[in-house]
């Protein structure tokens, strides 16, 4: 059986650019895992994207023009269709529906799985590695 080795779309590493740039400049703001832990702009996997950012409204609006400057750019698209996004517990309701409605990608209480692993929402524990 051949091995194909997996082939990110070139374009990808264009939206990786933009995103170390602005986290470099300071505009970005990252996530992190607990409060020493490294930040995280975003996690990529082929054509699919995880992006991490502050609940806030700059925060989301510049997430948006980065992603019209890449589909103008690109001419590529992205799929509203499959987008969601996930807040921490700490975002209230009506922050969420804020940021909902700049953006136009719904928000959800549990992505589900991603390539057949369980995206938690909460501490993981032991059992769950």
């Amino acid at each position: 059986m051949e091995r194909h080795p997996i082939r990110r779309s070139p374009n990808l590493y264009l939206f990786d650019l933009c995103i170390s740039i602005a986290t470099d400049q300071g505009i970005w703001r990252p996530i992190r895992l607990s409060r020493n832990g490294p930040p995280i702009t975003h996690l990529a996997f082929v054509d699919d994207v995880i992006l991490s950012v502050k609940a806030s409204l700059d925060q989301v609006r510049l997430v948006k023009n980065i992603l019209n400057l890449f589909c103008r750019s690109t001419g590529q698209k992205i799929s509203l269709d499959k987008s969601r996004m996930l807040f921490s517990n700490n975002v209230g309701r009506q922050m969420k529906q804020h940021l909902n409605e700049e953006i136009k990608i719904p928000w959800s209480e549990n992505l589900g799985k991603y390539l057949g692993v369980q995206i938690f929402h909460n501490r993981p524990s032991r059992n769950t590695f």
